[in-house]
């Protein structure tokens, strides 16, 4: 299924809403991801920071998910690794930071906004993520390759 992501909700779980061992899961769905966190692996001020942060990016940057083709796979602008990580010398006041590479994104976090398991897990959750289809960014609207 081919889909535009274009929105990104980050709240806290309820009672049982985590499996046990867990600290995070995701939910992944046609326009919107929404990610469910463990109450005391994250600030408040970091999941409001990072979900307003990630749709803006989201909206602008027009990610999307293309079905799994030999031609999709191939797609020079694929994502193959998200990743979460601790980053002390963020400017002062930013919570977090998108870093953008050939093939990878990577959140740079200040420390004690996220909890180190928090970071691991989403770092695991979000490569396979993107490993598991082909997701690309499409950062211009003459970029027609995606076919939507």
């Amino acid at each position: 299924m081919t889909y535009k992501v274009t929105e990104a909700r980050y709240r806290f779980a309820e009672d049982g809403e985590i499996p046990p061992g867990r600290v995070v899961t995701i939910i992944d769905e046609p326009g919107v991801t929404t990610v469910v966190v463990r109450p005391g692996h994250a600030t408040s001020a970091f999941l409001a920071a990072i979900q307003r942060e990630q749709t803006s990016m989201l909206a602008l940057a027009e990610w999307v998910r293309l079905e799994d083709t030999a031609e999709a796979t191939h797609h020079p602008e694929r994502l193959i690794e998200a990743t979460w990580r601790l980053e002390p010398d963020l400017p002062t006041g930013i919570l977090c930071m998108p870093l953008e590479e050939p093939g990878r994104h990577t959140w740079l976090i200040r420390p004690g906004e996220a909890s180190e398991d928090l970071v691991r897990e989403m770092s695991d959750m979000l490569t396979q993520l993107v490993r598991s289809g082909v997701w690309v960014q499409r950062w211009t609207d003459s970029d027609t390759r995606t076919g939507i």
